[in-house]
């Protein structure tokens, strides 16, 4: 097939991508059918084996742990990929892979058993539990190929070290954010309070804890404003009347500062 300008291959990308013969992930997405063949291009696949080859894992393009391979050995300067297990039979078996590039010193990866315990992947279950001598040889085979040739792969990872890292900055991220518990829902705050906090009310809800900071906040203010009271006339606070309509007060003030951020950029 012969594209000569982007709306073509735009245009291919929009038939190519409702086809069966794409993966899942890319289904239906022409945009990440024409990142795929621009990466593919830069590293040297074909339009067809880049769509089943390159995938994105967590934002970033990897590649298939055999694809990865076939790739480097048809490097002109690739003499030998040599791959095998030491202590197979053990308790600690490790995955070896040796790649020799012509003019470079030898460059030999290991991962073991132990490697695998230390990084958490051993208890993850899933392929790693059904093949995990295949999951070793990943590991030690993407290591080896980048660290042999980094001008031809240009930072790519393998698709199942990638699936494991993303697993892990899940968690990370996941673990930054305490469980909240007992705290009012957002749709129970009260008009007023909306309406005085103003762009104080947009910053914390756009935190992890919204619901707990706004809580404090609005408690804080509540106890100066009846001490306050109390102090002039001696009289409760007037009661507020509830609203379900907090998101749109809050939407409505973020929709401000956003006008007047424009209007400074114009």
């Amino acid at each position: 097939i012969e594209v000569k300008d982007f709306t073509q291959l735009y245009k291919l990308a929009q038939y190519i991508c409702k086809s069966s013969f794409v993966p899942k992930d890319k289904h239906n997405k022409p945009e990440d059918c024409l990142l795929a063949w621009q990466m593919g291009q830069e590293i040297g696949l074909s339009p067809m084996a880049s769509l089943n080859s390159i995938s994105v894992i967590n934002g970033r393009p990897t590649l298939w742990g055999d694809p990865m391979k076939g790739l480097i050995m048809k490097q002109p300067d690739c003499e030998d990929i040599k791959e095998y297990i030491e202590d197979e039979k053990s308790d600690n078996p490790v995955a070896v892979c040796e790649v020799l590039r012509k003019n470079f010193s030898p460059v030999t990866s290991r991962f073991s058993v132990q490697d695998a315990k230390r990084a958490g992947y051993w208890s993850k279950g899933g392929t790693w539990k059904t093949h995990p001598i295949l999951m070793l040889s990943y590991k030690a085979r993407g290591f080896a190929l980048r660290s042999a040739f980094p001008d031809v792969l240009s930072g790519l990872i393998t698709r199942e070290e990638a699936e494991d890292y993303a697993e892990d900055y899940s968690k990370t991220e996941t673990s930054k954010k305490a469980p909240i518990k007992n705290v009012t829902p957002v749709e129970e705050f009260e008009k007023s309070d909306f309406e005085r906090l103003g762009e104080k009310a947009i910053d914390v809800l756009l935190n992890g804890e919204h619901e707990k900071h706004l809580e404090g906040l609005i408690a804080k203010e509540k106890i100066e404003k009846k001490a306050q009271q109390e102090k002039i006339s001696g009289t409760d606070e007037e009661q507020l009347e509830p609203t379900k309509s907090a998101y749109d007060i809050m939407e409505s003030h973020y929709q401000k500062a956003t006008v007047n951020v424009e209007k400074e950029m114009a």
